[in-house]
């Protein structure tokens, strides 16, 4: 899934005429978090290679719908400049900005895409180029805004486990290390341990395909970390709707 507990680096591999460039892009802070009544913050952004590098800066509105990440374009948040090319080993500062005027009541989640464009290129032949993006996540809220109130269930479909984390608190949990346990031991190994963001006021699942013996009825414990530290609850599994 999109989210993480780190921001994600996606490489999309373009062919393109001309020689291969290497991306030496680098963005920080990986997560912006915006507390009332501040409503905006800074971006920077670092070209560490040799050529200049002209970067696109998108933003759009992160929610969970149907247990699933959806990000739409949004104009209660925008990046000042939304574009700018930074001159070799150059820094450049972008601000991130909410211009709505209604006060953040809950939460509210956004991601910004920064996008490495590719350099055009005129020379004969063809060769790999890389455009880089980055997707950091951007959250905007209230002044005394407590921690996520999670409540956790769980089906079978088919062969597989689908949990299932509801959020009906004002603020995301940033879970990691998901690990679940049912009456037969623990479900699957260390490789399929779980991660992701359940945002304010949103569901986010998760697919096991180890049922281990699990039928409906059964008990499952679920533990997990989260910003705040150890997370542990139980849920009941149900059959498919």
């Amino acid at each position: 899934m999109m989210s993480s507990v780190r921001a994600l680096l996606f490489v999309v591999i373009m062919l393109v005429a001309g020689p291969a460039t290497a991306a030496m892009l680098s963005v920080s802070p990986v997560l912006l978090d915006i507390a009332a009544p501040q409503k905006s913050t800074k971006l920077n952004l670092e070209n560490r290679g040799e050529e200049p590098v002209t970067v696109q800066i998108r933003v759009f509105r992160w929610e969970n719908k149907n247990g699933k990440e959806s990000l739409t374009p949004t104009n209660i948040v925008v990046a000042s400049p939304p574009m700018a090319t930074l001159k070799p080993h150059g820094k450049y500062t972008v601000r991130i900005v909410r211009v709505a005027n209604e006060p953040v009541t809950s939460e509210e989640s956004y991601r910004l895409l920064v996008d490495q464009l590719p350099k055009p290129v005129n020379q004969p032949g063809s060769a790999v180029s890389f455009l880089i993006r980055q997707s950091i996540p951007v959250f905007f809220t209230a002044a005394e805004t407590h921690r996520a109130a999670l409540a956790w269930s769980a089906r079978i479909e088919g062969q597989k486990l689908v949990l299932v984390a509801q959020n009906k608190g004002r603020r995301r949990a940033k879970l990691s290390k998901i690990r679940l346990t049912g009456p037969a031991g623990v479900i699957g190994g260390p490789e399929d341990e779980l991660a992701g963001y359940v945002l304010s006021g949103s569901t986010t699942q998760w697919v096991q395909p180890n049922l281990l013996g699990l039928v409906p009825g059964a008990k499952i414990t679920i533990v997990a970390q989260d910003e705040h530290g150890p997370v542990e609850a139980t849920a009941v599994v149900g059959a498919a709707d």
